[in-house]
């Protein structure tokens, strides 16, 4: 959970950032940059989707953790 709070608080932090500087160097941008700022912000968006998968654990995140896992004492006392 802290994790997707952190990358949520990210984008929305760079989100800000990048819309405050498009709006500072194209005032009268008008549509097309509004429509321009959208499609860019959503292929972003895909590509680190892709790269997360890409990069990220397996498919089973439980096998994965048992396997690593193994040999390991419980920290549980």
């Amino acid at each position: 959970m802290g994790v997707d709070g952190t990358f949520t608080l990210l984008a929305v932090a760079f989100g800000v950032v990048s819309a405050l500087v498009v709006f500072l160097l194209r005032r009268r941008g008008g549509v097309p940059l509004v429509a321009a700022l959208t499609l860019g912000g959503l292929l972003a968006s895909f590509i680190a989707w892709r790269l997360g998968v890409w990069f990220g654990p397996t498919k089973d995140v439980l096998a994965h953790a048992k396997a690593v896992g193994k040999g390991l004492r419980s920290l549980r006392r």
